[in-house]
Formats: C-alpha cells, structure tokens, sequence
C-alpha cells in the first residue's frame, strides 16, 4: 500500500495527523505543503509561522531528494519546535534528530525550493478537484482531506482510525462524514494558553 500525506508544520492539524499515524504504525510519503505559498504572506503571528515553516519545508523537499527514508523523521522533530521563539528555528537540530546531513539546512534560505513546494500544492489541488486544504491522505491513489484530529489518541484508537480511513478509501461512493466538535480544537486553545503562559512569565 502506498500513502502520501500533504501536510505543514504551520497547520496544527498537520501535527496530530502526524502523531496519529505513527502511534498507528503508518509510514507516509511526506509531501511538504506550504500554506505561506498556498495563501500568500500574512500579517502578524500566523503569518510569522508560516513564514518560518516554509524555510523548514524547503529543507523537508530537499532532504525528500537527498535522503528520502530521512524525511519521516525530521518531520516529526520539526513539529515539536511550534512552541519555539521564533518557531521552526533549530532546523540543523530537527536534522541531526533525524540522522540527516545538517548542510541542507542551507535549503531553507534558498527560495529555488518554493517551486517544488509549489508543485506539491498544484498536485494537490489537481487532486481534490480545486482549494486544496490539508492534511490531505492519499492511499494508494485515492486522495481525501484529513483525517482530522482534535489530539493525538491513544494507539488503540489511532490504529482504529486508520484501518476506518483505509477501508473509506476504498468505497468509490463515500463522501465524507463531520462530528460534533468544540470550535476549536484541543490543539488550538493549547497553542494559546502556551502564548499566554509565555507573556506571563515575560
């Protein structure tokens, strides 16, 4: 079974898709989307995030190229730096976690990489038949958006979704299905209490 993921670092429910997967065991092609790119520049502290995420997603297309089995790894050491001031700055660091060569963080800085992330981005919209938004699964061909989760769940049930989300891919008629939810997402008012918890102690 082939699967590739499209996902940012900026997106939060990039993360938890992420986590949720390798509490399931699954080990995705990460493509790296680029909201900054998707969207355009932004004002104030969103817009700052993706700016920075996107020099780590072009250190992510570079490593795809050079060091592909890499990639999983620095994805998910780049992920625990949201919380970082400013975010995603110990590239080298997410790359030595990784067992990566640091020299490509030099990537980062070599804008040369946005048309591959670009690529990604049209890719995706070709897919889903217009406004690509993420994460977005692929298995095996079969393109849909999410799975989407409010935090990362226990192995059990993350192993539970996934065998869920592969046997949706599999039935031509299924359209997708929403739950109840609280308006924002459990990662979401955690991101905020962190900033609050920052000025505080500022």
């Amino acid at each position: 079974m082939n699967v590739d993921c499209y996902v940012d670092f900026a997106c939060g429910w990039s993360r938890t898709l992420t986590e949720t997967y390798a509490l399931a065991g699954v080990e995705p092609n990460w493509k790296p989307f680029s909201l900054h790119l998707r969207d355009g520049p932004m004002e104030g502290p969103a817009g700052a995030r993706r700016a920075a995420a996107n020099r780590a997603l072009r250190v992510m297309a570079a490593l795809g190229e050079a060091a592909p089995e890499k990639v999983a790894g620095y994805y998910l050491a780049m992920t625990d730096q949201g919380a970082l001031k400013p975010p995603y700055s110990d590239i080298e660091g997410a790359l030595g976690a990784a067992g990566a060569d640091p020299l490509l963080a030099a990537a980062a800085d070599d804008e040369s990489w946005d048309e591959k992330l670009q690529a990604n981005i049209e890719a995706a919209r070709e897919m889903m038949g217009g406004e690509a938004a993420i994460p977005i699964t692929v298995i095996d061909g079969t393109p849909m958006s999410g799975p989407l989760f409010d935090e990362a769940p226990t192995v059990e049930d993350a192993k539970k979704a996934w065998d869920a989300t592969v046997a949706a891919a599999s039935v031509p008629a299924f359209f997708g299905f929403t739950v109840p939810h609280d308006p924002k997402p459990k990662w979401a008012r955690d991101l905020i209490a962190a900033r609050k918890g920052r000025r505080s102690v500022g």
